[in-house]
């Protein structure tokens, strides 16, 4: 009885794993599983960088660092271009050099009550007071208020040994790949050697892995990473807590020094 009853169900068995099997290979060749990008994602390696999370960050020590960065807050219709540049104007004549820096080194309840079209990041040794100082020193028309916060930052130096860098640096310009993963970005061609400085919003370990090849790439050798300073103090990132999500709806005030326009 279990005989004919095996006997019976074969072929609908048979039919499924077929099924199972043509289905696999359609899959295959609609998702390119060969891919690096598919191989992390079924690995569980593929990090998102957008969105409200923060990035798992291998890389981190002294290629972490603490800064104040200040989020402008503009009337409709300022023109940001102009309110960097009167705000890295006012930081130079008090001697702090301001650096242009995406949005994302902001946390996510506070880009999504800004959306700011403006971030400026302060040196390392700057305090929220410092900031303070130098936003107050010039008016900036345009601004309605402004955030000065403590961030979180990368601050990166990957580097490669060659005989031809500046080669290697048109390669990598051509290439564009470096400036898709890191957005701004500095090189600096050495007697055999280049390197790609970052100073930036926190990468996840696959961006960070996958602008070291890109280097690499162009070079024609591996290339490593490192902290862009050996000075200072550095964060490890096991001990930080996770950034606060973002409410459905809002509750309160954001995190940080709000400041009046400029």
């Amino acid at each position: 009885m279990r005989r004919g009853l095996a006997t019976a169900t074969t072929p609908s068995l048979l039919a499924l794993l077929l099924t199972l099997l043509l289905g696999g290979c359609s899959a295959a060749a609609d998702g390119a599983p060969d891919s690096p990008e598919a191989q992390r994602a079924a690995s569980g390696q593929l990090v998102s960088d957008v969105g409200n999370e923060r990035p798992e960050v291998g890389y981190d020590g002294l290629m972490v660092r603490r800064r104040v960065a200040v989020a402008f807050h503009l009337e409709r219709g300022t023109d940001p271009v102009a309110v960097g540049r009167q705000a890295r104007r006012a930081g130079r004549l008090l001697g702090w050099p301001l650096l242009d820096v995406p949005p994302g080194v902001l946390d996510a309840v506070l880009l999504e009550h800004l959306v700011p079209e403006v971030v400026l990041l302060f040196p390392e040794n700057a305090t929220t007071i410092d900031a303070d100082r130098v936003l107050r020193s010039h008016r900036i028309p345009g601004v309605d208020h402004t955030h000065t916060v403590p961030v979180l930052i990368h601050d990166l130096r990957f580097a490669v040994r060659t005989g031809h860098p500046r080669d290697a640096r048109r390669a990598l310009d051509r290439e564009g790949v470096l400036t898709d993963l890191l957005g701004h970005y500095d090189t600096v061609a050495g007697a055999g050697s280049l390197e790609v400085l970052y100073t930036g919003p926190l990468l996840g370990d696959t961006l960070v892995e996958d602008a070291a090849d890109a280097l690499g790439r162009a070079a024609g050798a591996p290339a490593t990473i490192h902290p862009r300073s050996d000075r200072g103090a550095g964060v490890d990132m096991s001990r930080e807590p996770r950034p606060d999500p973002v409410p459905d709806a809002p509750t309160g005030p954001v995190s940080g020094h709000e400041g009046p326009g400029h």
